[in-house]
């Protein structure tokens, strides 16, 4: 399916906030030292908000489409696709925060290839995914693959670059907030209690299914 001038506008934006957050906002959570304000994170839950019911719809367009199964390729050899934007809004939401190993990088990561690794997701279940929409990864609610593509119409196509757009619009808000004051440094907490706020493993120095499941 040739790709839309929305669509390719919708993947410039999102190639732009990955550079941004793979530059600026990753590293300072990588770190554990650096955590959102609390004035900041309610600013955040209306604008977070919208996606829950944004990701409501993308599951109802993905069940119209009927291209996915617990077989395809997408979940079946990954680990998970949990990124810093997830866990931004994890945090902005109060929930629980998975997590989060996928580095943003705007170009093709060079860490151990996932898809090789014979390792379905964490939460890949016997009927598909056990998370609700509003629980998945960005990438999980939007992203597509060849064989989805392949299926769909010009009107879902067009239902789902909205949805897309919303997801960057309300990343690009967090990104901006996040950017301009924020941020603050913890103060008092030790470097364990950091290392439970801001799950993060690091898959460059992965090389297998068991080290990234972390079975070894």
């Amino acid at each position: 399916m040739k790709r839309s001038k929305d669509e390719i506008i919708s993947m410039g934006c999102n190639f732009l906030l990955r550079c941004i957050a793979y530059i600026t906002i990753q590293p300072m959570l990588i770190s554990m030292k650096w955590e959102i304000k609390p004035s900041v994170v309610a600013k955040l839950k209306q604008h977070v908000s919208l996606l829950s019911d944004t990701a409501v719809i993308s599951g109802q367009l993905f069940k119209d489409i009927g291209a996915c199964s617990v077989s395809c390729s997408c979940c079946r050899g990954q680990y998970d696709r949990f990124t810093v934007f997830d866990h931004i809004t994890a945090v902005v939401r109060g929930g629980p925060s998975h997590d989060w190993g996928f580095y943003l990088r705007p170009i093709k990561p060079w860490e151990a290839n996932r898809a090789r690794l014979d390792h379905n997701c964490t939460y890949l279940g016997s009927d598909g995914c056990i998370l609700s929409y509003p629980e998945r990864p960005i990438f999980c609610v939007v992203g597509t693959c060849l064989k989805i593509m392949r299926v769909m119409t010009k009107e879902q196509n067009i239902l789902l670059n909205d949805i897309r757009r919303q997801f960057h619009k309300v990343q690009f808000i967090c990104i901006v907030r996040l950017l301009f004051g924020g941020m603050r440094l913890k103060k008092g907490v030790s470097g364990l209690d950091r290392a439970m706020q801001n799950k993060f493993s690091d898959n460059r120095k992965l090389r297998s299914a068991d080290e990234i499941s972390g079975t070894n």
